[in-house]
């Protein structure tokens, strides 16, 4: 799995098939099916799901000039000698100030409900929130 979360690191376009040729110049003994489990367990996508909801990018035309005005979440994954942690994060788009963030060793609704939640109650709520779908 870490190898393949390198290899996906460097090159994100690879679908199953290019991962399985790369694995298999490396000397790795894998089958296709392995690969798309493990894919599927790091949340590693490849092509678009029809069923994903699309949303507008509601900062394209704006400008931001001033604190408080919008704020952004992500998740992202670390990678540690015996599986991943998950961090949520909430920021300010103006200042990058990191308004509130939380480390879990599972990817659930509670992590960034929580996140969120600990930011609202320290700061007045933004105009806008962007958080990114997953």
């Amino acid at each position: 799995m870490n190898t393949i979360d390198k290899i996906y690191t460097d090159q994100s376009y690879y679908g199953y098939r290019r991962m399985y040729h790369e694995l298999k110049q490396k000397g790795f003994n894998v089958g296709k099916r392995k690969i798309t489990r493990f894919m599927k367990l790091l949340n590693i996508k490849t092509l678009p799901d029809e069923n994903n909801r699309t949303y507008p990018y509601l900062l394209k035309n704006i400008d931001i000039e001033k604190p408080n005005q919008v704020w952004v979440s992500d998740i992202t994954y670390i990678r540690l000698n015996r599986g991943f942690s998950y961090l949520c994060v909430v920021m300010d788009l103006k200042t990058r100030a990191v308004l509130s963030h939380k480390l879990s060793s599972s990817m659930d609704d509670s992590l960034v409900a929580d996140t969120i939640k600990e930011a609202l109650e320290k700061y007045k709520s933004p105009k806008i929130f962007n958080l990114r779908p997953g």
